[in-house]
């Protein structure tokens, strides 16, 4: 995934859902932070979809855009990357104060991506096996994630319900 791929895929998905906010997440998130990422690590040759949810969620359009951009439609034919449409239980796994560090996606208004070091820990926190080989542990010796500042969002300000 490229910058210019992430910024087609938002202005793709703005178009159809032009009354929503739209919440980028995922590793393509962190190109909202830090758009030549792809020519550090060659982690994002490997990405093919942005992670997208719709604020307000509305189940029609979220369907409209999966149709439209998703994996099996067309666009990822044509254009080989494609828009992952996630409903708004993800954000569920983000921090109770994760829009107000949203980060704007420059040049697509409406359009934001979760901080960069909300979405490490969120990769951490979802202990899926696909986390240990993404973006986050190619960020250390670039400095761009600081370990001790993700560390204090995953245990002071992160824990929901007493976990």
């Amino acid at each position: 995934m490229r910058f210019s791929s992430l910024k087609h895929l938002a202005a793709s998905v703005s178009a159809i859902a032009p009354e929503a906010h739209i919440v980028v997440f995922g590793s393509s998130s962190a190109l909202c932070t830090h758009p030549n990422l792809p020519e550090v690590t060659n982690s994002y040759e490997q990405t093919l979809d942005a992670d997208f949810i719709l604020d307000p969620w509305d189940e029609s359009l979220g369907n409209l855009l999966s149709e439209t951009l998703g994996k099996d439609s067309g666009f990822f034919e044509h254009y080989k990357y494609y828009a992952d449409i996630v409903r708004p239980a993800a954000f569920d796994n983000f921090p109770p104060d994760f829009r107000d560090r949203l980060v704007p996606l420059e040049g697509c208004p409406r359009v934001f991506a979760l901080d960069p070091h909300y979405m490490a820990v969120a990769k951490l926190f979802a202990g899926r096996p696909k986390a240990s080989g993404c973006w986050l542990f190619s960020w250390p010796p670039t400095g761009w994630i600081k370990p001790r500042c993700a560390s204090c969002y995953g245990t002071r300000r992160w824990r929901r319900n007493g976990s």
